[in-house]
C-alpha cells in the first residue's frame, strides 16, 4: 500500500482556500479559511491501458459560502484544474446546498434562488446534466475536468 493511501484505496488530499491579499482584508482576517475540501483519489486499474485513470470524490463538500459567487468560481476552478492534472475521469462532489424547502410541486414548496444558481453552474461545469441529482434537498454532481470532451461516468 502506498504511504498516505487509505485502507480501501482512497488517497486523501486536503485543500484550504484563504483570502487573497487583493481582497482587502485585514492581515489577521487574511489567514481565516474561506473554503475547504478533502479530495479523495482512487486509481482505476484497467488492463490494457497504459494511462492510469483516477476518480476524485469530495464527500459533503467543498465547504464554503455557496452564495459567494467569486469564491465559488475560484474553488470550483481550482478543483477542476486539480482534477485535470490528476488525470481524473470525473470529480464527484456532494455540496451542502439547499435547493428549496417543503415538498416539491406542493403549495409549501419554496425554491431557494442561491441553490438554483449553484445547480445551474454545476450543470454547466458537468457538461452532461444527467449527472446532477436534484430530487433531493442536497445536489450531487460529477464535474468533468475536460469539458470539451465527452466524460466517462462509472
Amino acid at each position: 500500500m502506498v504511504a498516505g493511501q487509505g485502507k480501501y484505496g482512497w488517497e486523501p488530499t486536503p485543500f484550504v482556500w484563504h483570502a487573497k491579499p487583493s481582497e482587502g482584508l485585514e492581515p489577521s482576517e487574511g489567514y481565516k479559511p474561506l473554503a475547504a475540501a478533502l479530495v479523495l483519489k482512487r486509481r482505476i486499474p484497467i488492463r490494457g491501458f497504459a494511462a492510469r485513470l483516477n476518480i476524485l470524490y469530495i464527500p459533503k463538500g467543498p465547504l464554503m459560502d455557496w452564495s459567494n459567487e467569486p469564491l465559488r468560481k475560484r474553488v470550483l476552478d481550482d478543483l477542476q484544474s486539480f482534477a485535470k492534472r490528476q488525470g481524473a475521469i470525473f470529480l464527484k462532489i456532494d455540496p451542502d446546498v439547499v435547493m428549496g424547502t417543503g415538498i416539491p410541486e406542493s403549495e409549501d414548496n419554496g425554491v431557494d434562488n442561491n441553490g438554483q444558481a449553484v445547480m445551474s453552474e454545476l450543470k454547466r461545469r458537468a457538461g452532461c446534466s444527467h449527472q446532477i441529482r436534484s430530487n433531493s434537498a442536497i445536489p450531487s454532481c460529477s464535474i468533468c475536468p475536460h469539458p470539451k470532451m465527452s466524460c466517462w461516468h462509472l
